[in-house]
């Protein structure tokens, strides 16, 4: 398959928008997050790699996963305090 533009960029933003979300989290940062993640990860799906560019996704990949997860139970400890006030 030939690209376009290079995914680590992509994979980069969506890290970014996550950790945001941690750092503030908000219905709106986390429904971001999520949808540059989704976005990120379809073009993982879809592309070949080197075994060097591989690595590199990969690593991204699984702290964008990470961070992603912890921003999202943040969220909803957030939201759960918020119902009982």
């Amino acid at each position: 398959m030939i690209r376009d533009k290079p995914l680590q960029p992509f994979v980069e933003r969506a890290l970014a928008f996550a950790h945001a979300a941690l750092d503030e989290p908000s219905d709106d940062r986390l429904a971001t997050a999520r949808s540059c993640a989704a976005d990120a990860l379809e073009r993982v799906r879809m592309l070949e790699f080197t075994l060097g560019e591989a690595r590199q996704i990969v690593l991204l990949v699984t702290q964008l996963r990470a961070v992603l997860s912890v921003a999202e139970q943040r969220a909803s400890r957030l939201y759960q305090r918020a119902q009982l006030n």
